[in-house]
């Protein structure tokens, strides 16, 4: 099975040959740290199923991504939702504050900034893109933050617009948040999310926590390189990230990677260690 078999596979609920696997960010400091001057280098040497790029004007041209397409990787475009890009031009409290304050300026500002988004990614999707991945934070570690009645009376209503001009039913989109989303969970699921991307254990993310109705659902991640205080060895790699496989053996739709990525100051070595676990792996 090539990479993009794997993943399509995985999204389908079926059953591959091993679970694919591959990061949804790749730090550019990272790269160099490591030794690989582009990503396509990263992506070979881990053996990595899948790819994400960005999500920008030049990303649009079909040129880019059937390039990639070469390399026979799922690939995945990328960008940021509302809250996230709104919180980085205002900041949190004045998000916060016009949410409830100007709950309709906030509405129109994040459906301006989901427009943009969806043209460039039907643009991505036309000249080879396979899927999306939407990143939005929209919780910390202890739980949300943003209220949930906000989320549904504002911001739901316009991701499922955006989803439909995706044409989700047939195009995988996935939501990527850090923290514990555990709350968020079914609602992602009924707005037309194939699955979500993070999965954080430290925060007690797992398959242990998702409810019955989410077992055919696409996980991704829901692996930590870093450990209580330091970095995990690599033998602690090996036996966890073997563990974790375990644990998941019985969701033909997962996806193996870390929880938010790859980037300066983790260790090649033990990041090729766990890849390799799953390149053995049989389910």
């Amino acid at each position: 099975m090539t990479g993009r078999d794997r993943v399509w596979a995985a999204l389908r609920g079926e059953k591959g040959d091993r679970p694919p696997k591959g990061e949804v960010l790749i730090e550019n400091s990272w790269l160099r740290d490591c030794g690989f001057r582009r990503l396509d280098e990263a992506v070979r040497h881990l053996g990595a199923d899948l790819a994400v790029l960005p999500i920008r004007p030049p990303a649009g041209r079909a040129a880019f991504w059937q390039e990639w397409a070469r390399t026979g990787s799922f690939l995945w475009g990328c960008w940021q939702g509302p809250i996230t890009l709104l919180a980085e031009q205002k900041g949190w409290h004045a998000l916060s504050r016009l949410l409830i304050k100007q709950p309709e300026e906030a509405r129109v500002l994040m459906a301006g900034l989901l427009g943009e988004w969806v043209e460039a990614g039907l643009a991505a999707l036309d000249g080879g893109c396979d899927g999306i991945v939407f990143f939005d934070d929209l919780a910390g570690d202890k739980g949300l933050l943003i209220h949930p009645r906000l989320l549904q009376e504002i911001y739901f209503p316009l991701v499922v617009g955006a989803l439909e001009r995706l044409e989700c039913r047939k195009v995988p989109v996935i939501f990527h948040s850090d923290g514990n989303i555990q709350s968020l969970l079914g609602l992602l699921k009924s707005s037309g999310f194939w699955g979500i991307q993070g999965l954080q254990p430290s925060v007690g993310l797992g398959p242990a926590a998702l409810a019955p109705e989410l077992d055919d659902w696409v996980f991704w991640g829901n692996f930590e390189f870093e450990g209580p205080g330091r970095l995990k060895t690599a033998g602690e790699v090996e036996r966890e990230v073997a563990q974790l496989l375990e644990a998941w053996s019985g969701f033909p739709g997962y996806i193996f990677g870390s929880s938010g990525g790859l980037y300066k100051g983790l260790s090649l070595p033990e990041v090729k260690t766990a890849y390799d676990v799953v390149n053995s792996w049989r389910r």
